[in-house]
């Protein structure tokens, strides 16, 4: 995995959160090249042909992108707090999904496009949901913890990975969809974070942030295997498997 890397942006302003669309030709990702979180898209198959998704006013955070690639989810905060929007791959707004206080964050759909889990705060603490993406009824996922984040579908859609918060560090966990507890994937030392699955499912990958220093793993999901993927200087986050092996 240390082989065929390859640099997408070449400026000096800070980008995060990278987002493959589903056949794996384009990389949506926030950039704050602009003095703003912008939302910017670049065809993987043409490095230099890059352009904006939405440069909204506030928070323009990377999309999940739904099954057909057709449309995406993405969270704006151009009428104050952070909510999700329905967009097309042109940057328009199709249908505004969440209008509560608070945050509503880090989408993620479900394989058949039926279902998407996300991140809000409107028990009191982030916690995990799932609309309905027919009648966008959402029922809470997580009631453990005081704070869980970054969900992500596994690509069989049995199960979902995310972030959660114990004794002041950041633990990776794994839960069924249709509810239940959440169990740690990993009993080590150290903040583990933005996992994604690999597109078999069998693997995942994360930042793993230890004495101020962070790198990218990778671990199989029963909790085996884990290893460090680019052994490099500076730091490594924001991970993201391509849906093509």
């Amino acid at each position: 995995m240390n082989r065929g890397r390859r640099q997408i942006t070449r400026h000096k302003h800070l980008c995060v959160s990278p987002r493959f669309t589903p056949d794996g030709h384009f990389l949506a990702y926030t950039t704050y090249h602009h003095g703003n979180q912008d939302l910017y898209i670049t065809d993987l198959r043409q490095s230099s042909v890059t352009r904006p998704l939405s440069r909204r006013k506030g928070m323009n955070l990377a999309p999940a992108f739904a099954p057909d690639g057709r449309t995406m989810v993405v969270t704006l905060s151009k009428d104050g707090s952070p909510d999700l929007y329905l967009m097309n791959r042109k940057g328009k707004i199709l249908k505004r999904l969440t209008a509560r206080t608070g945050i509503n964050v880090s989408p993620s759909f479900s394989p058949d496009g039926k279902s998407l889990v996300f991140v809000s705060d409107r028990s009191g603490t982030p916690q995990l949901y799932i609309m309905n993406m027919i009648n966008h009824k959402v029922q809470r996922l997580t009631f453990d913890g005081q704070e869980n984040s970054e969900p992500c579908w596994s690509p069989k859609g049995d199960k979902i990975v995310y972030t959660g918060r114990i004794d002041g560090h950041y633990q990776l966990f794994i839960i069924d969809p249709r509810g239940g507890q959440g169990h740690q994937v990993i009993s080590d030392w150290g903040d583990f974070e933005s996992a994604t699955w690999s597109p078999d499912g069998k693997q995942l990958v994360f930042s793993r942030r230890r004495n101020g220093h962070s790198e990218i793993c990778a671990i199989f999901s029963n909790g085996k295997g884990m290893r460090v993927l680019f052994p490099l200087k500076g730091n490594q986050a924001y991970p993201r498997w391509s849906p093509r092996p």
